[in-house]
């Protein structure tokens, strides 16, 4: 199954790690974000790795010249076309379903079993989510534990609950209903989809955290380090 990585973004939430570089480029213990993905995808047989790219797209296209060769491929947005945009974009060629997640996310998953999961069950696409302490920075996934029924807005008080890990199988079909260029695959596409329960939920993920800002990269840092570790 294809992955496509999401990896054009401008990181303006992280004004001192990606300052001159692109964030999938910021490093963290000596690596880059994005090569760390791309040796755990590689971990678990997955090959078939396409970047969406779109700010300083250059310099990560020289990084992945030099580190990889021509093994994997890139796309470069003509213009901003936000996440989903991005994505109708880097699967215009697809006919069938493909991973998909963005580069500052990094869930702790088997990625393997992830995708025999989408294979089983009768909706054309799933998102993985995580159960979080505090769900306040990231809104909340209503659930009945097979299908997703609706997307929350962030909740004003402290509460638990599941939320959008950023990683998904997607079928390329559902951007034919999305005409425009620009636009946003979590605001636009998928209320619609969950409300027509064509969204699978996928719970199986032993940790998760996000890259996106300053304080979570030093967090990262000290997951990364720890082979088995968790955050507290």
């Amino acid at each position: 199954m294809k992955v496509i990585i999401l990896a054009g973004g401008r990181g303006t939430r992280l004004p001192v790690s990606a300052k001159n570089i692109p964030k999938p480029l910021v490093p963290v213990n000596n690596k880059t974000l994005l090569d760390y993905h791309i040796e755990n995808l590689e971990s678990f047989g997955f090959s078939d790795i396409r970047l969406s790219l779109g700010h300083m797209a250059e310099k990560i296209i020289d990084h992945m010249k030099n580190r990889y060769g021509n093994k994997y491929e890139w796309v470069v947005e003509p213009e901003k076309l936000g996440t989903g945009g991005a994505l109708k974009y880097a699967s215009t060629d697809l006919s069938d379903d493909f991973v998909a997640f963005n580069v500052d996310d990094f869930p702790k998953i088997d990625f393997a079993d992830f995708t025999t999961f989408h294979k089983n069950h009768d909706t054309e696409n799933t998102i993985a989510i995580y159960r979080v302490n505090d769900a306040r920075n990231f809104g909340l996934v209503k659930h009945d534990n097979i299908h997703v029924q609706k997307f929350l807005e962030k909740p004003q008080k402290k509460i638990s609950g599941h939320i959008n890990t950023g990683l998904y199988v997607l079928s390329p079909k559902i951007f034919a209903r999305f005409p425009q260029k620009t636009f946003s695959i979590e605001i636009d596409v998928f209320p619609r989809l969950a409300e027509e329960r064509r969204i699978a939920c996928y719970r199986n993920i032993d940790h998760w955290f996000t890259t996106g800002i300053e304080e979570s990269l030093k967090k990262a840092a000290k997951f990364l380090r720890q082979k088995d570790g968790q955050i507290s």
